[in-house]
Order: C-alpha cells, then structure tokens, then sequence
C-alpha cells in the first residue's frame, strides 16, 4: 500500500526542534530524545501537512528516494503516523502554554555547620506562598535526629515534595524508611561522598541515590549535562517563555541569604530579617525568572534548548551561555563529553537510518 495520498503527523507529543547544525526529536510523554538529521526537520516542518506525493514531486529524484526510508525511520520509533488529509486535521499540535498558580513553585535552602536558619519560619513563609517542591543541600554532616528536626514543619502545609542531598554517613536502608516514613514527602535522597555508586528503594516512592563525588559548597552546581537534560511536557512548555532552572524559585544560602538560588552572588536580603512574600515581588528577582532560551547567546542556537536545565549563575551576563555547558552547537559536540553524533546538512541514507536515542550516546553525569 503507498501513502502518496496521505500526511504524515508526528504525535502531538514528539515535537521537532532545530539547533545550528542539527535537530532533535523530543518525546515529552515517554522522556526520550532523539537525534536526527537537518534534511528529515525539514520534512517534518517545511513539508508539514504535505501529502506524501506533494512532497517526492517538489524534491529532486536521488533525494525523494530516501524519504520513504526517513519516514518509515520515524515509523519505526513510533514517533508518528500516515494519515489522510481529513484526520490529519483533526490532530491539533500539543498546546505548550503554561500557567504558574502560585507565587512560588520551588525553594533550594543550603546548609553547612554553620548554617543557623530558622526552619519553622522559612517553611512557615514557603507555604504561604504556595511553595510546591524545596530541595535542602547539606555540605556537612548531618544526623538522622538533626534531620527530623529540621523537616518537622513540613508535616503540615502544602509542600508536595522534599529533595534532600545529604554527605555519607553509612546510613542503612533502614535507617532511610525510617526517615521517610516520619517525612513521606520526602521523594529524593542523594548521598553524596559515598564509596560506592548505588540506588536503594526502602519505601514506597522513595529513590535514595548515592554518587561517589564530593559536593563541598553551591559552586558545584550549573553543570549542563544530557544526563541532566529534563524531557517532559512541564519543562519544555516552561522554556518558551520562562527561564527553566530559576523561574518560580528562591534560594537560601548556607549564611541564610535570600538569592534567585544559591549559586548566585546577588542578594535580596536576610532570611532572619526580610521576609520571602516581599522579596519574589520586586522585579530585580524576577529578571531572571523571564530569561527564554531564546534569547540566552549561543543557547538559541542549541537542539536542546527547551529540555536544559539552564544555570544563570557563574556568569556576569544575565543572556551569557551558562559558564559550565562544553556543548557546541555550531559544531554539534561536547567538548568534553563522548562527542556527539555528528550530522550534516544531507546524510546518505546508511547514516539517516541510524537514529538513536541520547541515552545510548552519553555516560551517566
């Protein structure tokens, strides 16, 4: 059966994204990614609504001879499917709009041994203000009691979830469940300084990661990296319009200053003095809340824009590239990283077919 008569449709959730050299395919509902060449984006927008036969009728014959193979490529992946031009248009695009409810939508406190916050004010402050995930960064040892002090206000409230990043203390998975089943919020543990790199699962819904690298202070944070790359429907929405790691956000240094996050050298008061709710409302805080991806310098230039986690710390320009990404996408590789795959404007068709997912290219972070 030939599908000259028909359109090909992407799912409304794989969305296309072109960088300077080369173009992705992000799948927002299975949280995949997928590498492929300029001249297959091509067909996917500039073609778009095309039937099959429009399209081979417009392109010369030695190129409409691969582009049954780059369909039946995205075939193959599931990525899309043939229709006839009357269901094609029953098929709208996903709608990428997005609205924050409330003021705030995530909180980073950090903590050394010299850290002396006032926790039941801070989460008391966090959930007036609609506060919905907070992460708490601990740089020093910390004890299982201490702990428990420190997350007894947020037995009550709105928060949905609590992140914790402790260093290695030789916890058990006992010792955890405990932990979380007097703090079920608790979603995330990562141990940090661990001998060995391993995954424990002592509750329910809770991931305790442990990672053998050090995390001595903020200045570890900002690394742009595709294992950190967040591919679903919420932060690729959020990229067109608001900045993906500061947008919603407020941090608490270990000295208890208020900060767009920890990372960053401006401050907007104390947290023993000045209150969160009249912070998040001057429009100093909020510049970097707004910064698109779009407009970051080299950023727009990137495939991955809309599922990068961003940093805007570590730079004295708020539009600069973030200090710590070694990706370029003029030349579509990683500086540092195992160079990624490389694609030209036209790809023979032995290359064409040989799309595949990130996480097969890259080493875990």
């Amino acid at each position: 059966m030939t599908n000259d008569g028909q359109v090909f449709r992407l799912f409304a959730c794989n969305v296309p994204v072109a960088g300077a050299s080369r173009a992705i395919v992000c799948d927002l509902q299975r949280g995949e990614l997928f590498h492929i060449p300029m001249e297959l984006y091509t067909l996917l927008t500039e073609y778009e609504g095309r039937t099959l036969g429009e399209i081979k009728a417009e392109l010369a014959p030695e190129v409409a001879e691969r582009v049954d193979a780059a369909f039946a490529l995205l075939l193959e992946n599931d990525l899309g499917v043939w229709l006839d031009p009357d269901e094609a248009a029953r098929f709208p695009a996903i709608d990428l709009a997005r609205e924050r409810p409330a003021t705030l939508d995530n909180a980073i406190i950090d903590v050394n041994r010299e850290s002396r916050h006032d926790y039941p004010a801070i989460f008391a402050q966090l959930d007036e203000l609609g506060c919905a995930h907070v992460e708490l960064r601990f740089y020093d040892p910390v004890g299982l009691d201490e702990l428990d002090r420190i997350l007894e206000p947020t037995r009550r409230g709105r928060l949905r979830s609590i992140q914790l990043v402790v260093p290695y203390a030789g916890w058990s998975a006992v010792d955890f469940e405990r932990l979380w089943t007097a703090h079920p919020r608790i979603a995330t543990i990562s141990v940090h300084g661990a001998p060995t790199r391993e995954v424990l699962r002592p509750g329910r819904k809770l991931a305790v990661s442990h990672f053998r690298q050090r995390i001595e202070s903020s200045d570890a944070c900002g690394r742009i990296h595709p294992g950190y790359f967040s591919i679903n429907l919420e932060t690729f929405s959020e990229a067109q319009k608001l900045n993906t790691c500061l947008s919603g956000k407020v941090g608490i240094d270990v000295a208890g200053k208020i900060k767009n996050c920890p990372s960053c050298t401006e401050c907007f008061g104390d947290a023993g003095t000045t209150r969160l709710s009249d912070v998040v409302q001057l429009g100093a805080f909020r510049r970097l809340w707004n910064v698109q991806r779009d407009q970051v310098d080299v950023c727009r230039d990137c495939e991955y824009r809309y599922i990068c986690t961003d940093c805007r710390a570590f730079v004295s320009d708020p539009l600069a590239k973030p200090a710590k990404c070694n990706y370029d996408p003029y030349a579509g590789e990683w500086r540092v990283l195992t160079p990624a795959p490389s694609s030209g404007t036209v790809l023979p068709l032995s290359k064409l077919l040989n799309l595949r997912r990130i996480e097969r290219r890259f080493p875990k972070p």
